[in-house]
């Protein structure tokens, strides 16, 4: 098997050695590590992948989006979007109804059985998101986040 950034496992991904902490993007991708394995963690028990979590709180603050605009928004290639979609509305967490205008184009709504799994899921997602970042001070995190949203934007 040839190894690849996907198939290398970490037995400690808290582990940094010193000649390496220089590195920025070293630094940040331990620390995406950690947070994405916390993060599927606490989504395992309503049988969620970080990115089911976040498509639903997309379709749940945009209501009649379409699936193509969620894709767009997101930066995720549609094939495997749809695969997303399917498996949300497999789940019976939301709702796709075909556009009376364009049946190329579908419209997406979450469900109450959605909207109860993104509130249920919410807390744990939340307090581990606190936990996770309780080495800074609320004002650090959110300059963090602001400038986390600046490097991912490109701005």
């Amino acid at each position: 098997m040839e190894i690849s950034s996907d198939t290398i496992r970490y037995d400690d991904p808290t582990k940094t050695h010193p000649s390496l902490t220089a590195f920025f993007g070293y630094n940040l991708l331990k620390v995406a590590m950690q947070y994405k394995a916390m993060i599927e963690n606490a989504l395992a028990q309503y049988d969620l992948l970080p990115v089911h979590f976040g498509v639903l709180r997309v379709i749940e603050r945009n209501k009649d989006i379409n699936q193509n605009s969620v894709s767009q928004q997101m930066g995720i290639n549609k094939a495997t979007m749809v695969k997303i979609i399917d498996r949300l509305e497999n789940k019976k967490l939301i709702s796709r109804c075909q556009s009376p205008d364009d049946r190329r184009a579908n419209f997406l709504n979450i469900t109450k059985a959605g909207l109860d799994m993104l509130e249920d899921s919410k807390t744990p997602v939340e307090k581990d998101e606190a936990e996770f970042l309780k080495a800074l001070t609320a004002d650090e995190i959110l300059q963090f986040k602001k400038m986390l949203a600046r490097i991912v934007s490109g701005s």
